[in-house]
């Protein structure tokens, strides 16, 4: 799927095999195999162009295969370029007075210098925005590593929880408490009818709030949540889809293909939906008679204790393109049958009021 303004380059390229030929040519999977070095992966939570999952496919690779890595997710990215105060200056006399800069210098003393005294750090490594520190030029340096939480594997999280789509439009914690039901929306050719940011422009003020138009979108909600909940790594979706007029061309043309845009909110108590980095994702189905199941963005989030968690599947976003006709989607669920979140959490499991 090309990104809308971002991904040009591959419309030069030509269409169909030739584009996935390109992509393949580009793209890690292709040569990972030969990776021997030790690698540091380094990867930008706020950053709509390249997911945290990337960087994660790259890590489990290298480490199935036996090559050293270890992975950090940073706070900044393609989507906002400013690092956190203390993370990273490279417009500072040294490099080892910001908590990143050290972790590269001490990289390359143990694997280049031979020093095998430095450290190579922790496994797994994020950064949390909502941890308050010292953001003081002299201090930050040293204050950041405070945001930072590390663990000795990925993915690690304490417990990861699934949550039940219901037929009343509610996300359940339990399968008991599901309903048989669906939800549906149609898609429409032409301008889209959702909006997650504005292409190569992300952390302007030419970035409007995140929306979704009447009749476009499928929503699943929780309760209120009774705690804050802390979200570190990848949720899943899996989806039970009915869309007769995609299942009846899916043999054929790829472009013919359903294309769902499934995303995360956050709802305040007034309403107020955040998107969090503006992150989603857009799925081409090759099969709807088949359970269909979605990687959403690589997120460390948190929700707070009075929020709400909302699944919304759309018919399409103004940063991709998009479906190629119009056709009817429907969500399904029941107890026997029932579509799911998977949530994977840094502590504790949801619990709702």
């Amino acid at each position: 799927m090309t990104r809308a303004g971002r991904l040009r380059l591959w419309l030069v390229v030509g269409t169909g095999e030739q584009t996935r030929a390109f992509a393949r040519h580009a793209s890690v999977s292709t040569y990972v195999g030969r990776i021997t070095v030790p690698t540091l992966v380094v990867q930008g939570q706020n950053d709509t162009l390249f997911d945290l999952q990337e960087a994660v496919a790259t890590y489990r690779a290298l480490q199935e295969q036996g090559t050293p890595t270890r992975m950090i997710w940073q706070s900044w990215g393609h989507s906002g370029g400013t690092p956190a105060p203390g993370e990273l200056d490279l417009g500072a006399s040294s490099i080892r007075d910001s908590l990143l800069g050290r972790r590269f210098l001490h990289w390359m003393d143990h694997y280049v210098d031979g020093v095998r005294r430095a450290p190579t750090g922790p496994r797994f490594c994020y950064f949390r925005d909502w941890v308050r520190y010292n953001t003081a030029p002299q201090r930050a340096g040293r204050a950041v590593a405070k945001a930072y939480a590390c663990r000795s594997r990925y993915p690690g999280a304490d417990s990861d929880q699934t949550l039940y789509f219901s037929g009343d439009s509610q996300l359940r914690t339990s399968l008991s408490k599901v309903v048989p039901g669906s939800a549906s929306y149609t898609n429409s050719p032409g301008a889209a009818t959702s909006y997650s940011e504005t292409s190569a422009l992300e952390g302007g003020t030419v970035n409007n709030p995140p929306s979704d138009g009447p009749g476009t979108y499928a929503a699943f909600t929780t309760r209120p949540l009774a705690r804050d909940a802390h979200l570190v790594g990848t949720p899943t979706l899996r989806l039970h889809v009915r869309a007769p007029a995609a299942q009846a061309g899916q043999s054929a043309d790829p472009g013919t293909h359903l294309v769902l845009f499934a995303k995360l909110y956050d709802v305040a108590p007034d309403g107020t939906v955040t998107l969090q980095h503006r992150l989603i994702s857009p799925v081409r189905v090759t099969d709807v008679t088949a359970p269909v199941r979605i990687v959403l963005p690589g997120v460390v989030q948190r929700i707070r204790a009075g929020h709400r968690i909302r699944v919304v599947v759309a018919a399409s976003d103004q940063a991709y393109s998009g479906n190629a006709g119009s056709q009817p989607v429907t969500i399904t669920t029941g107890p026997k049958h029932p579509s799911v979140l998977r949530l994977p959490l840094g502590g504790g499991h949801v619990r709702l009021r």
